[in-house]
């Protein structure tokens, strides 16, 4: 099964967070105790340097749910503060507790500018 399509917006200076729940193809939740997560948002997916880079950890930005299947994706204000682009690529990497890297999103990132600073 390949990597589901999902776009998104980030608002520019605001918080962020997303849940991304893992399901089977008849979507049934699976857990993901042990799973580790990494995501990168690159203006193409060519571009040497990303614009964000998350992963799960301490001050990752990636919080692994338990027995319930999520994912929670969280970038501070300060972090979208910081942002400048109008339009980006992400993708969204799961690893499972045998360490097989599973390719579970990807798609369009738009960024809404601020204008109240």
């Amino acid at each position: 099964m390949g990597a589901g399509n999902y776009n998104f917006c980030i608002e520019q200076g605001t918080d962020f967070e997303r849940i991304f729940t893992y399901k089977n193809a008849a979507g049934v939740v699976i857990p993901v105790t042990g799973y580790g997560a990494r995501m990168k948002i690159r203006k193409s997916p060519d571009s040497a340097n990303p614009i964000l880079s998350l992963s799960t950890g301490a001050t990752g930005g990636i919080t692994v749910g338990t027995t319930d299947g999520t994912f929670t994706v969280a970038i501070t204000d300060t972090q979208t503060a910081a942002m400048d682009f109008d339009n980006a690529v992400y993708d969204f990497e799961i690893i499972d507790t045998n360490l097989k890297v599973i390719r579970l999103l990807k798609g369009q990132v738009t960024l809404s500018k601020e204008n109240t600073k």
